[in-house]
Formats: C-alpha cells, sequence, structure tokens
C-alpha cells in the first residue's frame, strides 16, 4: 500500500479546517437571517412581578405586623396583651422580628386591637 501524498494529506486538512470556521460562521448567518425575515429572537424569560403592599381600606399600605393584626387578630390581641408568644403556643409562631413589632406597634391598627382588648392606655 502506497503513502497518501503531501498534497493529499494538506487538501484533507484545508477542508477539515474550513470546515472547523465555516459551520459557526454558518450557525451565525443562520440566526441572524431567522430575525430579518421577521421571526423574533428568543426573548428572555420575564423576571417575576414584584407583589404590591397590601393596603387597607383607605389605601394605605399596611406593615407586616398591621397585615398580621388584621388577618388573625386574636393571636395579635393575645401577643400584644402578653408582651411574647403564649407558651404553648397553639398556633404557627411568627418570625421574632414579627412579633416585636405586633408587641410595641403603635400604628392605629395595632392600638385598635388594644382598645378592643381593654389595654388602651389612660
Amino acid at each position: 500500500m502506497k503513502a497518501p501524498s503531501k498534497t493529499l494529506i494538506a487538501s484533507l486538512f484545508a477542508v477539515v479546517l474550513f470546515s472547523a470556521l465555516l459551520i459557526p460562521a454558518v450557525s451565525l448567518r443562520f440566526e441572524s437571517s431567522a430575525t430579518s425575515i421577521g421571526e423574533a429572537a428568543p426573548q428572555p424569560p420575564p423576571s417575576a412581578p414584584t407583589p404590591e403592599p397590601a393596603r387597607d381600606d383607605t389605601g394605605n399600605s399596611l406593615t407586616e405586623a398591621e397585615l398580621f393584626a388584621v388577618t388573625y387578630p386574636q393571636r395579635a390581641k393575645l401577643i400584644r396583651s402578653l408582651g411574647h408568644l403564649p407558651e404553648p403556643c397553639s398556633f404557627g409562631p411568627p418570625a421574632p422580628e414579627l412579633v416585636r413589632a405586633i408587641v410595641s406597634g403603635t400604628s392605629p391598627v395595632l392600638l385598635e386591637l388594644d382598645r378592643q382588648a381593654g389595654l388602651a392606655a389612660v
């Protein structure tokens, strides 16, 4: 069997090299032609919308403590009257920061809980 000539090897090398350079260029050209024909290029997925803060009846934003008090008024009254979580706690306990906000809050929503529980300051 005769060894391949240097010309044949050089030609094969050129074909392989040209193919390696040509395929990415053709791929890019195809993608850009799809957009020029009128097809939209794929868009990244939109980010999740930021939720609106909760609002009371007057349209004002509620703090997390106020929202807890509106959602769970009996629990909020108990927490405010004790100054801490009840022991044992018969419900899923809120985070310590939220308990502090419920206990120390002075908003009208939280002060109304005090009035309802008979704890209003004289």
